[in-house]
C-alpha cells in the first residue's frame, strides 16, 4: 500500500520516445533529446517538472503527445507501456482494496499534455480511486513511485469491542510520520478518495476471515497466533497496509479475547447477506 516500484527510466527515454516519435506525425527525431531531457528532469525531481521545463515542448507538439495516450490501449502501438506498468501490481496503491484497472496521470494529462505517455507519470490505480482523485492540487497526493515513507508503522487502526464485534477506526500517527508535508498529503488523499469509509466493509470482511481461520483456544495463544499473522502480512503487503494496521490494533486492544474471536465463528458474516443462489 502507498508505494510502487518505479518504472524503468531507461526504457522511458529510449524505447518509449522512439515509439512515440515514430508513430506521431507531429513529432520527429529533433524532438527526441528534448523529450529525453524532460523525462530525465521528471525523474530527477522525483515526479514533478516546472512550467519552464514544460515550455521546451511547443504547445502544438504537446497537444499531439496528449492524443498519443489513447495508443496505450489494447492492440495499439503503445500498449506495451500499460502492460509493463501493470505487471506485478496486484492492488491499488491508494486503497489496497481493489485491483488496478486504470492508469492515472499523476501530473494531469489535461494540464500537462507533454507528459501524457511518460511512464513515470502513469500510476496504476483502481477505477474508484482514479475517479475520486482530483486533477486540482496533484502535488497534495502521494506519488506512488517517488514518495519516501518512514520505516515504522504510521497507519493506526484503533480497535474496541462492541457486542462481541471488533470496531475499527483508522488514523495516521503524526509522531511516527514526523513530516508535516507527508502527513498533509496522506490526510488529503485519504479524504479525497474517501478511504476510511471505503475500508469499512473490507475491514469487516478481513476480520471475519481472520477470526474464522483462527484455530487456537485461549487468549494467550491468540496473541501468539496474531503476531505470526502480522509477520506474514507485513511481508506480503508492507508495514503500513491497512490489514497490518488491523492486526497490530487487535494485538493492543484491551478487550482482545478468544470469546470475541469465537463469536465470529458462530455468527459468521455471510457474503451478500447470504442471498447467493
Amino acid at each position: 500500500m502507498w508505494k510502487l516500484n518505479k518504472p524503468s527510466v531507461r526504457k522511458a527515454i529510449s524505447k518509449d520516445i522512439d515509439e512515440l516519435t515514430s508513430h506521431c506525425a507531429s513529432l520527429d527525431n529533433i524532438d527526441k533529446p528534448v523529450l529525453k531531457s524532460l523525462y530525465t528532469a521528471y525523474d530527477r525531481q522525483r515526479g514533478i517538472v516546472s512550467d519552464a521545463q514544460l515550455t521546451t515542448i511547443p504547445d502544438v507538439k504537446a497537444k499531439a503527445i496528449h492524443g498519443q495516450y489513447d495508443k496505450t490501449n489494447t492492440g495499439d502501438t503503445l500498449e506495451y507501456i500499460r502492460v509493463e506498468l501493470n505487471e506485478n501490481v496486484d492492488l491499488c496503491p491508494y486503497c489496497s482494496i481493489n485491483q488496478v484497472s486504470q492508469l492515472d496521470h499523476f501530473m494531469p494529462r489535461s494540464k500537462y499534455p507533454a507528459l501524457a505517455v511518460c511512464r513515470m507519470n502513469l500510476v496504476p490505480l483502481c477505477g474508484v480511486c482514479n475517479h475520486k482523485k482530483s486533477d486540482d492540487n496533484f502535488n497534495l497526493y502521494i506519488h506512488a513511485y517517488y514518495e519516501t515513507f518512514p520505516s515504522v508503522p504510521f497507519l493506526i487502526a484503533n480497535i474496541y469491542v462492541l457486542k462481541l464485534r471488533f470496531v475499527v477506526r483508522y488514523n495516521f500517527d503524526s509522531t511516527a510520520i514526523n513530516d508535516t508535508v507527508l502527513e498533509a498529503k496522506l490526510n488529503h488523499q485519504a479524504t479525497e478518495i474517501e478511504l476510511w469509509d471505503r475500508l469499512k466493509k473490507s475491514t469487516n470482511t478481513f476480520i471475519n476471515t481472520l477470526c474464522s481461520s483462527c484455530q487456537v483456544n485461549d487468549t494467550l495463544s491468540l496473541t501468539i497466533w496474531l503476531k505470526s499473522r502480522l509477520t506474514e502480512y507485513e511481508s506480503n503487503f508492507g508495514l503500513n497496509d491497512w490489514r497490518c494496521a488491523v492486526i497490530r490494533g487487535l494485538l493492543v486492544c484491551k478487550k482482545l479475547d478468544i470469546d470475541v474471536v469465537n463469536s465470529y465463528k458462530t455468527h459468521a458474516q455471510k457474503v451478500n447477506g447470504g442471498a447467493g443462489a
